[in-house]
């Protein structure tokens, strides 16, 4: 039985707490341990995405870890991200909102097509 909007929304929005809590302290702790900022940032972010996958995967949508999913859900990462950045340079450049601002809409844009991606795409 398919979970509700209101359940699955509430789960994703958890496993995305953790999944920034995760990854920004391993950037963190790779960039106080002397790693440069680039590689702390691959570091977090892979492990951000892999936590991010299979706590969706499992406790969110309720599906099955598989190689199929989990390049829909990486391709499904890169157009959300990529969603994120036009919008913040879109407010900031375009409409002249402050930078901060701008960035908070890129992360609605980001997590709402996440999760809208993740239940019609992903995990249907």
């Amino acid at each position: 039985m398919r979970a509700t909007l209101k359940f699955q929304l509430s789960r994703y929005a958890l496993v995305g707490i953790l999944n920034t809590s995760i990854g920004l302290s391993l950037i963190y702790t790779a960039m106080y341990s002397g790693f440069g900022d680039l590689a702390s940032n691959i570091i977090g972010y892979a492990a951000g995405f892999a936590v991010s996958y299979c706590l969706n995967t499992v406790w969110t949508f309720q599906s099955r870890l598989s190689r199929a999913n989990a390049v829909k859900y990486a391709l499904l990462v890169c157009i959300a991200y990529f969603l994120n950045v036009l919008v913040v340079l879109i407010g900031r450049d375009l409409l002249g909102l402050d930078r901060y601002v701008a960035q908070f809409l890129g992360v609605l844009a980001y997590t709402t097509l996440g999760f809208a991606g993740s239940r019609l795409f992903v995990f249907k």
